[in-house]
């Protein structure tokens, strides 16, 4: 489903030719932002230049007070550097986005010196609900004359305004009409933009809607466009998955939430938010856009209508598919791999995730690989019994199965076009998981054959196996893995992927770090952490890594580090522990969304949180 040829028409960010980006669906521009606050004007100079050098199309500034806007002048001239060439510098300057959030006397400011302004409408202005219809009418009328004041002067300057919606702090009146949900997020900006469309400006706005939920966000955005269309509205949009986190799992999130979209033919520019180096944002985003241009088209021959279940605009109900009675607990999201050594030794257990107990027993865990598929196994009889059930053995050139035949995985034809074509297939009634096994990097012919299978026998299991990931590593397999896995994941076209490739333990990883952002397994806790900005007053990244490695065991639990109240008890709403910047190095602890101790240093705030877990009966030992 494109939604491209409605959004045809492209935007030109930036006040002046010389650093401006044309906004486009057919080449988004990656997003980045400075850790920094503008009145620290040297800082995020050095930010900004370091940022643009490494391939920033647009940056983003921290503006929270009048003192940062009017520093913002300063730091704006030295970036542009007018009267030095671009030779000298050693750059050329990009669009800045100036980030408001509570004030608009400050946006007014900021409007004068940046290219665009970024508003939380959820934050900006008339946050609680109206008690009376005269009351609505009044606030109507501020919001009218706060976005005209804006307006005027973006108008003036030839400045951009992105609607910036982040799920957790949408204003309580928005969540009383709508709900905290989906349709509370798309309001929220549709609110803003038919006050922008009051004074002829809704064109000059990119709008974005942002949740720690790699599902949230997605169908948000999907239903945002189609609200939008419904409306007369074609703005450009904004990409990302906010407080996603840090390495594996805060680019798999990413790749799969922006992935998902972009492979719709949704997003014009995209950000790529990681509790690290905004060098690293830059790195990846690129990653990520090169795999999207990879994914080939495909059209069947015969069109078939998509099953009710895979609802694009809203998540489906997760099928309960029909798995070996081994992994039952796990059969919302597998994980199988390839094997083709000619023996099975303890190393290469312990290689797929078993461990022996106290008496040898081996034992399937969390983040064990769920099936092995052997091609040349000669002698499955000197496997340990307990694991027989997870090896299946090629049987012929379609079929995988258990020595008892109880389970059996069967390869999916590519060439399958029709429900007559599922119909030939073999359809056992042993435990039976379809492979689509791909050989080209795609989405819509695994759909089109998940769709056709689906409306065959909704019960029985898929896996999707991309042979394209072999010889990947690193962040590229991430890329990969998150769009060609885990966009398929997202809408429950299945219930399993194939882990493989001469980096299998990456791809292992990955595959588990997939199923739990998706809310299809838990492997580790859940972790949400913000990029920081110039409001963060303590070392996010290293104390993000510290929660992280002291609380991963705790798989029963969701953590939250934030960097400061903006955006913090919102966005880690749902977590059960949350770690939040109060003031410099002070830090106040969450449990269940309320405060549990305001204003710890930061030196000992670690300790206390781990205290607070324990305190609470929450604690296990790893």
């Amino acid at each position: 489903m494109s939604h491209q040829n409605t959004r045809s028409w492209s935007l030109l960010v930036g006040r002046s030719a010389a650093r401006s980006v044309r906004l486009s669906s057919d080449a988004p521009a990656v997003q980045t932002m400075t850790t920094t606050a503008a009145s620290d004007v040297e800082t995020t100079l050095e930010q900004l230049i370091a940022l643009r050098k490494a391939g920033a199309e647009i940056i983003r500034v921290t503006v929270p007070t009048m003192q940062d806007a009017i520093a913002l002048e300063e730091v704006v001239q030295k970036f542009v550097g007018r009267g030095i060439s671009c030779a000298k510098k050693g750059y050329t300057a990009c669009p800045i986005v100036a980030d408001i959030h509570f004030s608009p006397p400050v946006a007014l400011e900021a409007a004068k010196y940046a290219d665009a302004v970024r508003i939380n409408p959820g934050n900006y202005i008339n946050r609680d609900s109206p008690q009376n219809d005269a009351e609505e009418q009044e606030m109507h009328r501020n919001m009218l004359q706060k976005v005209g004041e804006l307006i005027e002067v973006c108008k003036k300057n030839n400045v951009v305004i992105r609607i910036g919606v982040n799920h957790g702090s949408l204003a309580p009146r928005i969540i009383e009409k709508y709900g905290a949900g989906l349709e509370g997020m798309v309001y929220s900006a549709l609110e803003f933009l038919e006050a922008c469309r009051h004074f002829h400006f809704e064109r000059k706005v990119v709008v974005s809607l942002k949740a720690s939920d790699v599902k949230q966000m997605v169908f948000a955005n999907r239903l945002l466009v189609k609200t939008l269309e419904q409306n007369g509205f074609y703005n450009k949009l904004h990409l990302g998955v906010t407080e996603a986190g840090a390495g594996e799992d805060g680019r798999l999130k990413s790749a799969i939430g922006i992935g998902a979209l972009l492979a719709d033919g949704i997003g014009d520019t995209i950000r790529v938010s990681l509790t690290e180096d905004p060098i690293n944002e830059i790195v990846f985003g690129r990653l990520l856009l090169e795999h999207i241009k990879k994914l080939t088209p495909f059209t069947p021959k015969v069109y078939t209508e998509r099953s009710p279940h895979f609802t694009y605009y809203a998540p489906p109900q997760i099928q309960e598919r029909e798995v070996p009675p081994v992994l039952k607990e796990f059969r919302k999201g597998l994980v199988l791999t390839e094997y083709c050594g000619d023996n099975v030794t303890p190393d290469t257990l312990r290689s797929f995730g078993f461990t022996p107990d106290t008496t040898g027993i081996w034992q399937h865990a969390h983040n064990s690989v769920d099936l092995i598929l052997c091609e040349v196994f000669s002698d499955m009889q000197t496997l340990p019994q307990e694991v027989r059930p997870y090896f299946l053995l090629k049987k012929d050139a379609q079929n995988y199965a258990t020595l008892d035949g109880r389970v059996i995985a069967t390869l999916v034809p590519l060439d399958i076009e029709t429900t007559a074509d599922v119909a030939a297939l073999s359809i056992s009634d042993a435990v039976q998981l379809f492979l689509i096994k791909e050989n080209s990097t795609g989405l819509e012919r695994s759909r089109h054959i998940a769709n056709l299978l689906y409306t065959a026998s909704p019960t029985k299991s898929v896996i999707f196996w991309q042979t394209k990931h072999q010889n990947l590593a690193g962040e590229a397999l991430q890329a990969a893995m998150g769009v060609d896995y885990g966009v398929l994941l997202l809408d429950d076209f299945g219930n399993g992927v194939v882990a493989q490739g001469v980096n299998f333990h990456e791809a292992k990883r990955n595959a588990f770090a997939i199923l739990q952002s998706l809310g299809l397994r838990r492997v580790q806790a859940e972790f949400v952490g913000c990029p920081g900005c110039g409001r963060t007053l303590f070392d996010l990244q290293s104390t993000f890594t510290k929660v992280k490695e002291a609380t991963a065991h705790l798989r029963h639990l969701k953590i939250a580090v934030m960097g400061c109240i903006v955006n913090g008890p919102g966005e880690m709403g749902d977590a059960d522990y949350g770690y939040v910047g109060a003031g410099p190095e002070k830090i106040t602890l969450y449990k269940s969304g309320k405060v549990a101790k305001r204003n710890i240093p930061a030196a000992s705030a670690i300790e206390e949180l781990i205290q607070l877990i324990k305190d609470s009966g929450d604690w296990r030992e790893a």
